[in-house]
């Protein structure tokens, strides 16, 4: 059962250029916990208008969302390592409820997870928030900067 599983978490979170964060998790499971787990970790949220309306683009390792008009706020994460795919999450409530924020009337949140396999696993990902966000071609381009800058 989970409530007699021990799992330690060391998280390192790295502040880049005031709009990316880079996040690595150490994660070490005892043997038996394996297959019965599912890591997530979400991105910062992007308020959306009441229409709910956002674009998304994925190349299969970075999923960017821009709230719909050319000019609004983005997010954005990039799987490095160890996560296996990525989700637009706009509710966490098993009700399906999405009126869930105060400011905003809808959200939506890029999630990356992946099974739990291994007794000692390593999660890396970058993700990037910004309401002045830089264009697409900067946004890459810094983006593969900060990922190569990365030990395997």
């Amino acid at each position: 059962m989970m409530d007699e599983w021990k799992l330690e978490v060391l998280t390192k979170i790295r502040l880049i250029d005031h709009e990316f964060e880079l996040r690595t998790h150490d994660i070490f499971a005892p043997p038996e916990s394996l297959g019965h787990i599912e890591t997530a970790e979400g991105s910062y949220p992007l308020g959306l208008p009441s229409d709910g309306k956002y674009i998304t683009e994925s190349d299969g390792k970075r999923t960017t969302i821009r709230a719909a008009g050319a000019d609004g706020p983005v997010i954005a994460a990039w799987r490095i390592r160890g996560h296996d795919r990525e989700t637009i999450a706009e509710t966490f409530d098993p009700t399906k409820r999405q009126v869930i924020n105060l400011i905003h009337a809808r959200v939506a949140v890029i999630v990356l997870s992946s099974p739990l396999v291994l007794a000692k696993t390593r999660l890396v990902s970058l993700h990037y928030a910004s309401m002045k966000p830089l264009a697409p071609p900067a946004l890459a381009a810094r983006a593969n900067e900060i990922i190569a800058s990365q030990a395997p």
